[in-house]
C-alpha cells in the first residue's frame, strides 16, 4: 500500500509539474511550496509560513475557489473548513488584511500551520539563485498576478533583475529594475501587458523607503498626468510625458519585501521619440545629478564631468561623442549667455512655454526640492521641435524633503530658466502662469483634488494592512494616516502662499526665492 501510495504522488507530480514552463520549479530551489486557487500561485512569506493572494473586491463576496495543493499535503482546513484538492470549493465573505487559518497535514503525517491572506492589489513574485545587485541584472523568474485575472494555467516570465536608485541604493528597502524576456537575458525582449500599464519589457519597482506616505511620487505623477493631458502639447498621437503606476505587494524567493510602486519609465516609447528623422531622430537628456550648475541652467555644459551630470536616454550610439549634446549644448548656452532682448525674442524656439510653465507650477505646487534642476527629463519629438521637460523621483515633495525631513511651505522654487523668464516676461510669461494657476487651482490644483489623490492611495495602504507590513519588515514607524494629516495641513498653507505669488504683479521681490541666481537681468 506504501508503494501504491508513492507511485500515485510520483504520478502526480509529473502531471502537476507538465503544467508550467519546465525551468521554473527546478532551476530555483527556493520553490519548494506551491499553493494555488484557480491556477493563480499563492505567494508564500517563509519567515511566518503565510500565504498572498491577489482577489478583486468582486470575488470577495463569493469566491468559486479551486485549490490545488502542493504534493506533500494530505489534507487542509481552511478557516476550519475542509478542502479537496482540484475540487471547487465555495468562499464567502473574505476580509481583507486577515489571516485565515490553513492546518495542513504533510503526506508524512506531521502537522503544519500555515495562513493565507486576501489583498486586492497585484502580487509580484521573483525567483533568483543570485544576489540581485546594482548595476548588472542577474536572471530571475517572475510569477505576477492581478486581483482581476482569471489565469487558464500560472504564468511566468523570464526576467533580469538589479538594485536600481542613487541615493536610495543605501536604504534598506531597494528599488528594482525588472526586465522581462523571452527565453534567456541575451535575448528577445518580452512586452507584457501588466494591468492598465502600457505593454512593455521595462519596469520599475520603487520602494518609497523614504517616504513617510508611500505615495508622494506616485500622486505628483497623477496630477502631472492630468495637467498634461489638459494641455495637449504632445506633438504625436499617443505621446506622454508622465508615467502611471500602482501599487503591488513583492516577493523574493519567498520573503515579503513590502509594498512597492509598479511604476512605467519615461523613455523614447513613452514620449513617441522619432527615431526616423535622421540617423537619430529625437533626443532626451536625464539631469541626474546637482554636481554641474547646467542642470539648473545656471552655466555651460562642461564635457570634462557632463557623465556624472546628465545622461543621454536616447540617442544612444557613443556616449562620447559630443554631436549627441550638441541639443543641450545649444538649449543651455542661449539660457546662459543670450541677452535678454535676445532670450524675450527667441526662447519659445528653444523651448515649450506651455509645457515649462505647466511644470514649474507643479514643480511650486508639491514644493519640489530635488526637482528644480535634477530629476528632469529634456526632450525634443525630433530637430524641428523645441525642448520639453518631463519630472522624475519626486519623493521629496510635499512638506518634506528629500531626505524625509519636514520643509518649510514659504519658498518658491526656480532655475535661471525660469528667472529669465519671470524677469523679461517672455512670451508674457507671468500672464501666462497666472492664468494657468488660475484655471488649474478650479479643477487639477484644487485642495479637494489633490487630496483625493492621496486617499486613494491611503485608502489602499489601509485596506490591506500595508503600514502594520512595512512596520515589521523594515523596522520603521510609519504612521500613514498622520502623515496625510500633516500634509493636509501643509497643502492648505502652500496653496493659500501660491495664490498670492501667482496673482501678484512684477515685481515679486517680496517672495524667497530657492534656485542658482535668483532674479538677475542682462
Amino acid at each position: 500500500m506504501g508503494n501504491l501510495n508513492m507511485i500515485l504522488i510520483l504520478l502526480f507530480a509529473l502531471y502537476f509539474s507538465s503544467c508550467f514552463k519546465e525551468t521554473v520549479f527546478e532551476e530555483f530551489p527556493k520553490q519548494t511550496r506551491n499553493l494555488f486557487i484557480n491556477n493563480k500561485k499563492c505567494a508564500l512569506n517563509e519567515d511566518d509560513n503565510s500565504f498572498y493572494y491577489a482577489i478583486s473586491n468582486r470575488q470577495r463576496d463569493t469566491l468559486s475557489a479551486i485549490f490545488t495543493l502542493p504534493i506533500d499535503w494530505e489534507s487542509v482546513t481552511f478557516n476550519g473548513q475542509k478542502l479537496s484538492n482540484n475540487l471547487v470549493t465555495i468562499l464567502y465573505n473574505l476580509e481583507l488584511n486577515t489571516p485565515y487559518d490553513l492546518k495542513v497535514e504533510l503526506v508524512s503525517g506531521t502537522q503544519k500551520d500555515f495562513t493565507i491572506e486576501f489583498v486586492n492589489i497585484p502580487v509580484f513574485e521573483i525567483f533568483t539563485n543570485e544576489e540581485i545587485r546594482d548595476e548588472e541584472k542577474i536572471y530571475s523568474q517572475t510569477i505576477i498576478n492581478f486581483p482581476e485575472t482569471n489565469l487558464s494555467e500560472p504564468q511566468v516570465i523570464i526576467s533580469g533583475i538589479e538594485i536600481r536608485g542613487g541615493t536610495s541604493t543605501a536604504y534598506p528597502k531597494k528599488s528594482y529594475a525588472l526586465e522581462f524576456y523571452l527565453d534567456s537575458l541575451d535575448g528577445e525582449r518580452n512586452k507584457v501587458s501588466l494591468g492598465d500599464l502600457r505593454n512593455d519589457d521595462d519596469w520599475i519597482l520603487d520602494a518609497m523607503y523614504i517616504d513617510k506616505a508611500r505615495m508622494r511620487n506616485r500622486v505628483s505623477f497623477d496630477i502631472w498626468n492630468e495637467m498634461s493631458e489638459q494641455s495637449n502639447y504632445n506633438a504625436y498621437s499617443g505621446s506622454k510625458n508622465g508615467i502611471d503606476g500602482c501599487f503591488v505587494l513583492l516577493f523574493i524567493n519567498n520573503q515579503l519585501m513590502g509594498f512597492y510602486a509598479l511604476n512605467e519609465k519615461i523613455d523614447k516609447k513613452q514620449l513617441k521619440i522619432r527615431e526616423e528623422f535622421n540617423s537619430w531622430g529625437g533626443y532626451l537628456y536625464k539631469a541626474t545629478s546637482w554636481g554641474n550648475r547646467s542642470v539648473a541652467f545656471d552655466s555651460v555644459l562642461n564635457y570634462l564631468n557632463i557623465l556624472s551630470v546628465w545622461e543621454v536616454k536616447y540617442p544612444k550610439n557613443n556616449l562620447n561623442d559630443k554631436s549627441h549634446w550638441e541639443q543641450l549644448d545649444k538649449l543651455i548656452d542661449f539660457v546662459v549667455n543670450s541677452s535678454d532682448d535676445e532670450f524675450k525674442d527667441n526662447i519659445h524656439t528653444y523651448i515649450n512655454i506651455r509645457n515649462f510653465a505647466d511644470y514649474f507650477i507643479l514643480l511650486n505646487t508639491m514644493q519640489g526640492i530635488d526637482n528644480w534642476g535634477k530629476n528632469t527629463f529634456l526632450y525634443k519629438f525630433d530637430e524641428n521641435y523645441p525642448f520639453h521637460i518631463a519630472p522624475w523621483d519626486m519623493d521629496g515633495t510635499w512638506g518634506r524633503s528629500w531626505n524625509s525631513k519636514a520643509y518649510n511651505w514659504n519658498q518658491i522654487y526656480t532655475n535661471s530658466l525660469y528667472n529669465r523668464l519671470l524677469v523679461t516676461d517672455a512670451c508674457e510669461f507671468n500672464l501666462l502662469i497666472r492664468n494657468l494657476w488660475n484655471g488649474y487651482r478650479k479643477d487639477q490644483l484644487s485642495i479637494d483634488s489633490i487630496f483625493a489623490h492621496f486617499m486613494y492611495y491611503n485608502d489602499i495602504i489601509n485596506q490591506n494592512g500595508l503600514v502594520q507590513k512595512e512596520n515589521l519588515l523594515w523596522e520603521q514607524d510609519l504612521n500613514i494616516n498622520q502623515e496625510i494629516t500633516y500634509i493636509e495641513s501643509w497643502l492648505e498653507t502652500r496653496l493659500g502662499f501660491l495664490d498670492a505669488f501667482f496673482n501678484q504683479t512684477k515685481p515679486r521681490d517680496k517672495f524667497t526665492y530657492y534656485g542658482y541666481s535668483r532674479f538677475k537681468g542682462k
